[in-house]
């Protein structure tokens, strides 16, 4: 069954990838569910092969902030992730949740102070 969360948000822009609003982080969507079959158009984004993840996310433009939702019920387990951290180019770090969180909070103060 899909749920709602399917559906695209539509408040980022294409090269946007969290909103901050006051002391809150909002993320932009990225599931990714494996290799499995798409069970709708919606949903054929979250289904590909670890080559095409990591071109995707090597794709992103320099200092990208975001994040991955890995699930399993598409087919997608640690293996994969690891085989895809294998392959990202070297510009690309993976990060904890802490640090993803601290990272955004410190982009949003330096473009803020820009402005």
């Amino acid at each position: 069954m899909n749920v709602p969360f399917m559906i695209p948000i539509y408040a980022f822009k294409d090269n946007e990838y969290y909103k901050m609003v006051s002391d809150i982080i909002i993320f932009k969507e990225r599931e990714w569910r494996g290799t499995g079959n798409a069970s709708t158009p919606l949903s054929k984004k979250m289904y590909l092969t670890v080559d095409e993840m990591a071109e995707e996310i090597n794709s992103y433009p320099s200092n990208t902030i975001t994040y991955i939702y890995l699930t399993s019920d598409g087919g997608g387990n640690l293996q994969m992730l690891n085989n895809l951290v294998k392959i990202l180019d070297d510009n690309i770090y993976i990060v904890n949740q802490n640090q993803l969180t601290n990272f955004a909070k410190l982009s949003s103060q330096v473009n803020k102070d820009k402005r």
